[in-house]
């Protein structure tokens, strides 16, 4: 099975299943939009088109499933402010806040009780927001080699990863503090994942190399 993707949408980059399956998020070049993911019928049919005039680059639904976060780049619509979040109330398909940026956002990533969203942009900041209302919160206190691709919530508590070129760093977000630094790949990360139990976090990077760390509970 495939989407039946209209024309006018673009390669997706980002997918993201709704915490139900009853929907499934993409992001693109010509926004975000939601998918029809139950069985039936309407299998794989779009059922709503977001932000269609900005270039969406990740989307995460928020873990009661009630909101999707989007970010992306803005700026042919806001010249000087290129980088943008939205969170989109699942069942209206409506917009209910906006938070624009001076660079272009990468990722983000919804804390496991869903209080808080973490940002991460092209100027090597990764910032931290209250979900229901995107009110900046701060920023992760470290200087980053690259433009922050992309971060990730653990599972099961506050602690961030964030891809730091070719190390992982994980943040303790409730007090700012650097708990462990992951070095083992050779190339910058671009991708990182958590076991369920948030006890192991898997790396990887071009180098051919995926790495495996047992993180110690608290």
């Amino acid at each position: 099975m495939s989407l039946s993707r209209p024309a006018n949408t673009l390669t997706p980059r980002h997918v993201a299943f709704s915490p139900d399956g009853r929907l499934l998020a993409t992001a693109s070049a010509s926004g975000a939009s939601l998918w029809n993911a139950r069985t039936g019928p309407d299998l794989g049919k779009r059922v709503a088109s977001l932000g269609d005039d900005m270039l969406a680059n990740q989307v995460a639904f928020s873990p009661d499933g009630k909101t999707l976060a989007t970010v992306g780049y803005d700026g042919h619509r806001n010249p000087g402010h290129e980088g943008i979040a939205q969170l989109w109330d699942v069942a209206r398909r409506k917009a209910r806040e906006e938070v624009v940026s001076t660079e272009e956002v990468y990722g983000l990533s919804y804390s496991a009780d869903g209080k808080t969203i973490a940002t991460a942009a092209r100027n090597r900041t990764v910032e931290l927001r209250d979900a229901s209302d995107g009110r900046f919160r701060g920023t992760i206190d470290e200087t980053m080699v690259v433009p922050v691709q992309s971060v990730q919530f653990s599972p099961r508590d506050s602690v961030l990863a964030v891809f730091n070129g070719p190390e992982v760093n994980l943040w303790d977000t409730a007090e700012n503090k650097l708990k462990y630094r992951l070095v083992g790949n050779d190339g910058n990360v671009l991708h990182l994942a958590f076991s369920p139990d948030g006890t192991l976090v898997a790396s990887a990077s071009p180098d051919d190399v995926v790495c495996l760390w047992k993180i110690p509970r608290p």
